[in-house]
């Protein structure tokens, strides 16, 4: 969807009376816009959500590191489908209708209303944000209920943080971090990290929803956009080729991290055979002396035209050095005015701070990036021992 005059059409059947969203009808266009969110890099979704996401820590995240169009669509065609409030997505058929029906308690009287909706880029745009922090994505949409996302806490997720087994070659190296805390493990001010650990907090904005989905079994209970992905897997109304697309979708070429905890597999670099390398015509070329060739995606991250075509490089350009992580994972050089303005900014007397040298385990690893994800405080929540209530500090 380029601009906001190209709408996808989906109607409502809303209880005017309780201003709620029933469920609602549509052919398959609306419910591959609506499957498309599961294949958007954690970094994509934040930028489009204007740098304010409500999703974690994600948002600082971004601020540091400073459409969607598919021949075909994954849904098959003919096909009318039946979406719940909370995104649950089934083909239309008489006993799902029923099923609803019995559920809200309707019969043929009751005053259910119909409305046609016409999706723009921005409103998808914030059903996107109603999808991963409300249950009820449709009824705030119509409805333009405003959006504030309860504060998640993690000790409603599951501690089996991994679902997908680990693949043989799979090897993890501890991350070693200083952590600057208080003495009674309530917060975490900062850490100071190397490149290794800045590498792996950024590496989290180029995963796909759906990857993240498929390592820790669910988004959040806040959200809805589980449902979603629950309507895939097995089901007949998906094109066989989408189903992994969906469920599992990849990295873009050269976009990961050597710290591959969540197991995300990558593209594969893209290729074009062009007739003549002078004019770059891959069909009709009018030189005297053409050149064919093949021309390859090359890695961003490399630091030499040695290793171009590799997957080595990190994120960070400049070669090893130390960087301030604050408690909501904003990124800073280390240096002392840092150091000094964070101190201000928390009003906490040194006397009450205390270092601590961690080398960080994979479980702990996968903590964080879930923490990163979820909440506005990652250190914290990942890294001291959990309190049923924490002050908020985000440093």
């Amino acid at each position: 969807m380029s601009n906001n005059a190209e709408t996808v059409a989906v109607k409502l059947f809303i209880d005017k009376e309780k201003q709620k969203v029933l469920f609602a009808e549509s052919d398959k266009e609306f419910v591959d816009v609506l499957f498309s969110f599961l294949t958007l890099p954690l970094g994509s979704i934040v930028r489009l959500l204007g740098k304010q996401s409500g999703v974690g820590c994600l948002d600082e995240i971004v601020r540091t590191s400073v459409g969607y169009n598919r021949d075909g669509g994954f849904v098959k065609s003919g096909l009318k489908f039946i979406i719940t409030d909370g995104l649950q997505v089934s083909p239309a058929s008489t006993s799902i209708v029923f099923s609803l029906l019995d559920k809200f308690g309707l019969h043929e009287e009751s005053n259910v209303e119909e409305n046609i909706l016409e999706l723009n880029s921005n409103k998808i745009i914030s059903l996107l944000k109603r999808a991963l922090i409300s249950q009820q994505a449709l009824t705030g949409l119509f409805f333009d209920v405003a959006i504030t996302p309860d504060a998640l806490n993690l000790d409603h997720l599951s501690d089996n943080f991994l679902k997908q087994p680990k693949q043989a070659e799979h090897r993890f190296n501890a991350i070693k971090i200083k952590l600057i805390q208080t003495k009674d493990n309530d917060s975490v001010l900062y850490a100071e990290a190397g490149q290794d650990f800045i590498d792996l907090i950024f590496s989290l904005l180029s995963i796909p929803l759906g990857s993240v989905i498929m390592a820790y079994g669910q988004w959040s209970p806040n959200g809805c956009i589980d449902n979603l992905y629950r309507s895939i897997a097995g089901r007949g109304y998906i094109k066989e080729e989408c189903q992994d697309l969906l469920l599992s979708p990849k990295l873009a070429p050269y976009f990961g991290c050597s710290i591959n905890v969540l197991q995300v597999k990558e593209l594969d670099a893209r290729m074009l055979k062009v007739k003549c390398l002078f004019c770059l015509h891959r069909h009709h070329c009018l030189c005297k002396s053409p050149l064919a060739t093949t021309l390859r995606e090359t890695n961003p991250k490399s630091s030499s035209a040695s290793d171009e075509y590799t997957t080595n490089g990190a994120y960070i350009k400049g070669g090893p050095r130390n960087f301030i992580v604050t408690n909501s994972l904003r990124i800073l050089q280390f240096s002392l005015a840092n150091t000094l303005q964070l101190l201000r900014e928390a009003k906490i007397p040194k006397e009450k701070l205390v270092e601590k040298e961690i080398a960080l385990d994979e479980t702990q690893v996968l903590k964080l990036l879930r923490a990163a994800i979820f909440t506005g405080e990652a250190l914290s929540s990942a890294l001291l021992p959990r309190k049923k209530k924490r002050h908020p500090h985000h440093y």
